[in-house]
């Protein structure tokens, strides 16, 4: 909840047992994303990072000039963040125990990563097995930390009327067409409504419907394009 920026720390900060930070692109230049990040740190909140394929670390040099890099980062001192306390986060995420993304991500892969993330128990059984999940301690020159790779589990074949197409290039797109494909099946229990979300590789054959989960630069992805036509 962004209109009250306020409350929305004070929940980080005093009602949250564990933060899930997604790793994005641009997660880390974005102001209220590292006002988060940063409050949970200082009230030492338990967290683990959910890293998508094409996340990238700032730089030392992006560190170091973070109020450059993090656009509208003096508003956070309104609410008592200072540009060291998000320096010091940015060194603190490093450590952090994180969850690895398949280049492809689909509905089996995202029920490991929830089955990762539940078995943990915040972080008191990080090694605990799990299916589709291979763990082990893993370290940079920044820190050690336990890594967990989700392995990219195909999703089971199943009938239905309606095609999702979306941009494969863009993670948060996919996780888009996987979060709308669950709201449906609500209002669809005999999932022949429910859409099959289309890899790059496949093709429209029985279909009534397209769906088109449309995200930035979609029409300039080949295979996207040559699904739509």
């Amino acid at each position: 909840n962004l209109e009250d920026l306020a409350l929305l720390f004070a929940h980080v900060g005093n009602q949250t047992e564990t933060l899930i930070v997604l790793c994005t692109t641009e997660v880390m230049s974005r102001v209220w994303c590292v006002g988060e990040m940063t409050t949970a740190r200082l009230h030492a909140v338990e967290a683990i990072l959910v890293i998508f394929p094409d996340f990238g670390w700032p730089s030392t040099e992006s560190i170091e000039n973070c109020a450059v890099y993090v656009d509208g980062l003096q508003s956070l001192a309104e609410y008592g963040i200072s540009e060291g306390m998000v320096k010091e986060t940015f060194k603190w995420l490093r450590g952090l125990p994180r969850i690895l993304l398949p280049k492809e991500i689909t509905r089996a892969s995202m029920d490991a990563v929830v089955g990762r993330l539940l078995v943990r128990k915040s972080g008191k059984q990080e090694t605990s097995p799990v299916e589709g999940v291979s763990s082990q301690l893993s370290s940079d020159h920044e820190a050690t930390f336990a890594q967990h790779q989700v392995s990219s589990i195909p999703d089971s074949a199943a009938a239905s009327q309606v095609a999702a197409l979306v941009d494969h290039s863009n993670q948060e797109a996919v996780c888009t067409a996987l979060l709308i494909r669950e709201l449906l099946k609500a209002h669809f229990p005999l999932l022949d409504l429910v859409p099959r979300i289309l890899t790059e590789q496949d093709t429209i054959t029985g279909e009534t419907t397209l769906l088109v989960i449309c995200s930035n630069g979609c029409f300039q992805h080949g295979a996207f394009v040559r699904q739509l036509f």
